[in-house]
């Protein structure tokens, strides 16, 4: 009887942290949608891009609204030689859906 009760605690945590972990899984993609997380995004994006591509990348502020609207403000980009690749002031991008599910 006390080997049962061990196996159901046992079953019942581990029920738990499987629900937990994929409630997290669940949730990290609406997570972007929360600012200071586009933040965080956004520094290591630009950091990454920069090392991989050898250009100066920065980007002042990206906002992605619900369902896939995409703005990103303050963009500037500089070559190896500090030569001006593109500057803009805004950029936006509305992202169809129904051709990513496909």
């Amino acid at each position: 009887m006390a080997e049962e009760k061990k196996r159901n605690k046992g079953l019942k945590i581990a029920g738990w942290v499987l629900g937990i972990l994929l409630l997290l899984i669940v949730l990290l993609p609406f997570s972007l949608y929360i600012p200071w997380v586009q933040n965080i995004v956004k520094d290591y994006a630009c950091e990454w891009a920069s090392e991989k591509t050898g250009m100066d990348i920065s980007i002042g502020r990206i906002l992605i609204k619900f369902p896939l609207d995409v703005s990103v403000d303050d963009v500037l980009v500089l070559d190896q030689n500090k030569d001006t690749m593109l500057v803009a002031e805004n950029l936006t991008a509305g992202v169809a859906v129904k051709p990513l599910l496909k």
